[in-house]
C-alpha cells in the first residue's frame, strides 16, 4: 500500500486494499513486488478502446509514473535492486 495508494494518486488506502482483495490480483510476498495483477487485466486496462469519463490518457501514465518513482524513492531510498530502475 506504501507504494499503490501515492502512484494512483490517492490519499486513503482503501480504494488500494480493496483492489488487492480482487480474484485477478495475485500475491506473492517473497517477491520483489508483492503484487501482480493478470496481463489480460492490464492489457484490457491500458488499451482499452473506449471513452468513459475515468479512462487514464497517456498523460495521466506519464504522471502516475512519475509518482511511482518518487514513492519508490521515499518509501525505500535508493536501491539498486529494483529490476528496470
Amino acid at each position: 500500500m506504501p507504494l499503490a495508494t501515492p502512484v494512483a494518486g490517492l490519499t486513503h488506502d482503501a480504494a488500494a486494499l480493496r483492489l488487492t482483495e480482487r480474484p485477478f490480483i495475485r500475491e506473492d510476498l517473497t517477491g520483489l513486488w508483492p503484487f501482480h495483477m493478470h496481463q489480460v487485466v492490464r492489457s484490457a486496462s491500458r488499451d482499452a478502446d473506449d471513452h468513459t469519463d475515468d479512462r487514464w490518457s497517456e498523460q495521466d501514465w506519464h504522471r502516475a509514473g512519475l509518482r511511482a518513482h518518487a514513492a519508490l524513492g521515499v518509501a525505500h531510498g535508493p536501491r539498486s535492486d529494483r529490476t528496470g530502475y
